[in-house]
């Protein structure tokens, strides 16, 4: 036999394939991950993009005309599927089998199960099977490691099996030797403790580690057994490779989670002084199992950025793909919170709050609620904050007005911003308003709520307010006076503005306090009837608070693991605040770009998302964006809309360690138990969060389960980026 007749032989030979035998081994739970058997043919494991390094801010964002994605259904999977045989079948687009003059293994090298494997750097098509999911397909390459042997990079989708109707996937990296020995590490558990009925209370949660020994049984195919090294402890999956392609110039798959330093290593003496400090907190009970810790002594914290699988999701929102870790419910839940995060663009999360937000989280008097749905009947859960939330929505809705000129903008606007004139008329005395209204609740025995009066007899007012909730107005108000002032009828509106801010700056002790907030009274008085003695008044001020809000970044403080989270918030809003009532009136606009500079730079090496968005546009960098405007980007993209929640405990991790330093220690109560944070500040779509993203601490590490929440922080937060032209929604 000629050379070319054998090599065509060989090729006819190696298309056929092989089977593979399923492993054995526990699997899911039948109600929750089951092969879906009615399934009409398999759904192919995505193609990955080999290019999914870095994300560049700029191809976050969409139209924001574009349909939205609700993040809450599953779209329709669009894989296609090609059957080889009766018993294999693969991804349509996928490489096709390399002719007899690849440059893959050896064509003439023995073929059989006992053959010495030879492996060649590469792409190699994946077919293989376990007994729980059945048969899987995907992709597996061999990269050179600098210190011999490989680096392995794995990624494939089963056939059939599915969770709560989307198809379930599954990516790891591990190693090979020179003999293709393979060894893969994978977790046990992540960061949720349980989900319907199933937890991981008591579950061992050290890694398994598979090995397996790959042979060749064809000219360019290679199969092996990957088994567990503990007994028991996940099921064996047999696969076979065949070879496709040659190592493009980035991996097929690469873990891109990162942990990124936020302060220096802390002196010795400082950090002998904090111990000291905190010695009796170290005693706590739920510190216990921590203070041993080499992280734990070493006290440095964390922002774990993590957008590994972004442009997959992009591609294919109906998989979730588990990350390194062995496949079950609850690492399928992680994997929906990471899909729900990533699969929508910037524009797409934004039209889905957008719509939801009248239609669920607005109340009858226009006021900020949770919503629980699966109540019977459904529940408006009064927010005790909603003052000030519905102050950011309505100044969200501003600034869509301004980017869009959307109808359905304004009257958003109009409504958010009602709901707060009745929060103010509903009390009906001077210098006071309420945190929220509701619908009058008959039998209320609670005597933080009272029931309005005359028209406002079927409500209830929350008593309350303060210098957080005062702020509710400060951040509408402005924003509401730049639209409204440019329209017409809308006057009546305008004046209420005006006589609220009059009657509070004169009654109520917080608004008339000699400082930031007095301040604000009088410059925004100024701005929207061009009173002289206000003015005078507002330049006084400022040149009392200069120092403070200019020079000092109006306060704002990091210090190892240590701020005032929530007044971060409030920090960031005043600051946005003056510098749009100064920049509309062409008064001291370089103070408060100077200002919102050196609030960025005190807290520089943080990651709070809208804090770093604001103060990054508005200050005064001289023309050079700044890398913390992208990464404010990238941590809004860490918000699902819908909005969602589950069992969040980092602590059933073994990476996880505490703090050794409470969290707002200033406020004496530590040894409580209440003032625990973690080391790790976690992507949003893993770490515990409620209504209001920006003011939380970002190093919580557990949570109950909520109910969904409003946007309005996403929505504040996307809109200021397209007033300001941070996004384009053209590209």
């Amino acid at each position: 036999m000629n050379l070319a007749r054998f090599l065509v032989l060989a090729l006819v030979l190696a298309l056929a394939g092989c089977s593979c035998d399923p492993g054995s081994g526990a699997g899911f739970d039948a109600d929750q991950i089951r092969p879906d058997a009615a399934a009409s043919g398999a759904d192919a494991e995505p193609a990955p993009d080999a290019e999914a390094t870095a994300v560049d801010a700029g191809s976050e964002v969409a139209d924001a005309s574009a349909a939205p994605v609700d993040a809450s259904q599953p779209p329709a999977s669009d894989a296609e599927v090609v059957a080889i045989d009766a018993g294999t079948a693969r991804d349509a687009s996928a490489p096709e089998p390399p002719d007899a003059a690849a440059p893959g293994l050896d064509a003439a090298a023995p073929a059989g199960p006992d053959a010495s494997p030879s492996p060649v750097p590469g792409l190699y098509d994946v077919t293989g099977s376990e007994a729980t999911y059945g048969a899987y397909r995907g992709q597996v390459e061999l990269r050179p490691a600098a210190a011999g042997g490989y680096t392995v990079h794995h990624v494939q989708t089963w056939d059939t099996a599915r969770f709560e109707g989307e198809q379930v996937a599954l990516a790891w990296e591990g190693t090979a030797t020179d003999t293709l020995e393979v060894t893969v590490t994978l977790d046990r558990v992540g960061f949720v403790r349980s989900y319907q009925g199933l937890t991981r209370d008591g579950v061992d949660p050290a890694p398994v580690a598979f090995t397996a020994s790959f042979a060749r049984t064809a000219w360019n195919q290679l199969s092996g057994t990957f088994a567990p090294q503990s007994a028991g402890a996940a099921p064996s999956f047999q696969e076979t490779w065949t070879w496709s392609a040659a190592n493009g110039a980035d991996p097929l798959w690469h873990n891109q989670r990162v942990e990124l330093a936020s302060h220096d290593p802390i002196p010795a003496g400082t950090k002998a002084t904090l111990f000291t400090t905190y010695a009796q907190y170290h005693t706590l009970p739920e510190m216990a199992p921590y203070v041993g810790r080499a992280d734990f002594q070493e006290a440095m914290h964390y922002f774990v950025r993590d957008y590994t699988d972004l442009d997959f999701y992009r591609a294919h929102p109906d998989t979730l793909r588990v990350i390194q870790r062995l496949v079950d419910p609850i690492a399928l839940v992680e994997a929906r919170l990471r899909n729900r995060a990533l699969r929508q663009t910037l524009a797409e999360k934004a039209a889905v709050l957008d719509a939801e937000m009248p239609a669920r989280f607005l109340n009858s008097a226009g006021m900020l609620v949770a919503n629980d749905l699966t109540a019977v009947p459904a529940q408006e859960i009064p927010s005790g904050d909603s003052m000030l939330w519905t102050g950011v929505y309505a100044a969200s809705q501003a600034m869509r007005y301004e980017a869009t000129k959307d109808p359905a903008a304004l009257q958003n606007l109009l409504t958010a911003l009602r709901g707060q004139f009745m929060c103010f008329d509903i009390v009906g005395t001077g210098g006071d308003f309420a945190r929220t209204i509701r619908v009058h609740v008959p039998g209320n025995t609670d005597p933080s709520w009272v029931q309005g009066t005359g028209t406002y007899a079927g409500y209830d007012w929350q008593r309350g307010a303060n210098n957080d909730m005062l702020k509710g107005y400060w951040v509408s108000f402005p924003w509401a006076h730049l639209v409204l002032s440019k329209l017409s009828g809308y006057t009546a509106e305008q004046q209420k503005m005006v006589s609220i801010i009059e009657d509070l700056v004169a009654n109520f002790a917080v608004a008339k306090d000699g400082g930031g907030n007095e301040l604000i009274a009088n410059g925004l008085l100024y701005w929207m009837t061009g009173s002289y003695s206000r003015l005078l008044q507002f330049e006084q001020l400022f040149a009392k608070e200069r120092g403070w809000i200019v020079d000092q970044g109006n306060g704002a403080m990091w210090e190892y693991g240590t701020s005032d989270w929530s007044g971060n918030h409030l920090i960031v809003q005043s600051l946005l605040t003056l510098y749009l009532l100064c920049d509309e009136t062409n008064n001291h606009t370089s103070d408060l770009r100077r200002a919102n500079r050196i609030a960025l730079e005190n807290l520089r090496d943080t990651r709070l998302g809208l804090y770093q968005l604001i103060t990054a546009t508005v200050g005064d960098f001289g023309g050079v964006v700044q890398p913390e405007l992208e990464e404010a980007l990238l941590v809004m993209q860490e918000i699902a809309a819908p909005k969602v929640f589950e069992d969040v405990d980092w602590r059933v991790n073994p990476s996880y360690s505490m703090s050794p330093f409470p969290s707002l220690p200033w406020k004496n109560d530590w040894m409580d138990g209440g003032r625990l944070q973690s080391l790790r500040a976690y992507p949003i779509y893993e770490a515990p969060r409620d209504v209001f993203a920006w003011k939380d601490g970002p190093f919580r590490f557990r949570s109950g389960l909520y109910p969904p929440s409003p946007g309005a922080d996403y929505l504040f937060a996307y809109w200021f980026a397209r007033k300001f032209g941070v996004v384009d929604p053209a590209r």
